[in-house]
């Protein structure tokens, strides 16, 4: 990563900005010269260095370890005037990995970019130790203990990792069943004779709702046991269905992707369910 920008009132003593890309010990060497330099060079972090009063080639400083982001400033004057690397005419800039090559021209402009050449280095660092062996390093890998954890495995919803180290771990949808048995009513509608849950998260929260205007109550509450079963019957009034009305009964649990069965109830007699979905903290129904 380089970035080489000038204030907005540039003038010649205005000075170039390089900006390490990784972390590391920075060294700075002087490779050739064919005119009297001098090299001002000053690290935004953590000094000021002076490389060289009359830099006449081979001179070479080390920096010691810079975080990425550090910022390196330098400026060439070859006893008539100053050349700053931003100038096409006079400087060129190259890059290739942690190493930047600035080739300056002095004031004869010959245009072979060779009169001083500075290059700054910062060596790529190992990549960090793979502790499980899966092929993948931190920070890339998000939990070296484990190799079925990495980028590209399969996320397993609700296992409390984050497999695929993409957006944490994915939560895992309720397989609760809910059972409904009913007989037709003379009066209409249906009579329930079994209305329960079973294999529910345990604690679960269950709702039982009804919508229509023939209904009589709206939402009735209830938790799943520990062995994941509740029994609703006794929710419903009368344990009657009046005809022209939904039932849902709607079954959450923390972080996870709830269940919801839906039955529709018409003259003497009652839909087989739907199956759809809430998002987590959610009660409303959508598709799965």
């Amino acid at each position: 990563m380089l970035a080489c920008a000038l204030p907005a009132s540039a003038s010649a003593q205005a000075v170039p900005t390089i900006k390490l890309d990784r972390d590391g010990p920075v060294t700075v060497l002087v490779q050739s010269k064919s005119a009297l330099n001098v090299l001002g060079m000053a690290v935004a972090s953590p000094s000021p260095v002076d490389l060289c009063a009359d830099c006449r080639g081979g001179e070479t400083v080390q920096l010691g370890a810079m975080s990425a982001g550090t910022e390196i400033v330098l400026r060439l004057t070859d006893g008539e005037k100053t050349f700053l690397s931003v100038d096409p005419t006079h400087a060129r800039i190259e890059q290739t990995g942690g190493t930047w090559r600035i080739g300056w021209d002095d004031s004869l402009g010959d245009g072979d970019f060779q009169d001083l050449v500075v290059t700054i280095a910062v060596p790529t660092l190992p990549p960090p130790v793979d502790r499980d062996a899966d092929g993948v390093s931190p920070p890339t890998d998000c939990n070296d203990t484990n190799s079925a954890v990495r980028p590209g495995a399969p996320e397993v919803p609700g296992n409390e990792l984050d497999d695929d180290c993409l957006n944490g771990d994915a939560p895992a949808s309720i397989a609760a069943v809910v059972t409904v048995l009913w007989n037709g009513h003379r009066g209409g509608g249906v009579r329930l004779s079994k209305l329960e849950v079973r294999d529910a998260p345990p604690a679960a929260q269950i709702l039982v709702r009804c919508r229509g205007k023939r209904c009589a109550f709206k939402t009735k509450r209830a938790t799943a046991k520990a062995d994941g079963t509740a029994k609703l019957l006794t929710l419903v009034k009368g344990r009657r269905l009046r005809p022209n009305i939904t039932l849902d009964v709607v079954i959450s649990a923390p972080n996870m992707i709830g269940k919801v069965r839906r039955y529709e109830v018409q003259r003497r007699k009652m839909s087989n369910g739907r199956t759809y979905c809430t998002p987590p903290g959610l009660t409303n129904a959508i598709r799965c």
